[in-house]
């Protein structure tokens, strides 16, 4: 948790799922999922023009990292960031159906609130 989020913790509710879509998902609720911290980190240099050179070192990691069938969630602390990102991707690998997804989100906060974005992209 960062500082900025305290005055907001009494606002915000927990979600769950109830029994029957607890049923629907079966294993994939238990199932072993990795999480790996990226390679590609957002510094002075490459923030320059907008993230540019970092959003583009982003897309070309994790294009070819998602596995087919799968879903990749990809986690940005800027709304605009995971905005762009999207585009990139789209833009690197027309959107087709499929049943595996990229999914970004990336948590919003200001003086008068905060929030949550997200997104999917489909990603076969």
């Amino acid at each position: 948790m960062t500082v900025d989020m305290r005055p907001h913790l009494r606002s915000l509710t927990a979600h769950t799922i109830g029994d029957k879509d607890r049923k629907r998902a079966g294993e994939r609720l238990a199932a072993n999922k990795s999480l790996q911290k990226a390679s590609v980190a957002l510094t002075k240099e490459n923030s320059k023009q907008g993230a540019k050179t970092y959003l583009d070192e982003l897309c070309n990691l994790v294009l070819p990292n998602h596995a087919k069938a799968t879903q990749t969630l990809v986690i940005v602390n800027r709304v605009d960031r995971a905005q762009q990102l999207f585009r990139l991707l789209r833009n690197a690998r027309p959107c087709r159906p499929a049943r595996a997804a990229i999914t970004f989100i990336a948590w919003f906060s200001s003086a008068n609130s905060g929030g949550l974005i997200q997104g999917t992209y489909p990603a076969a």
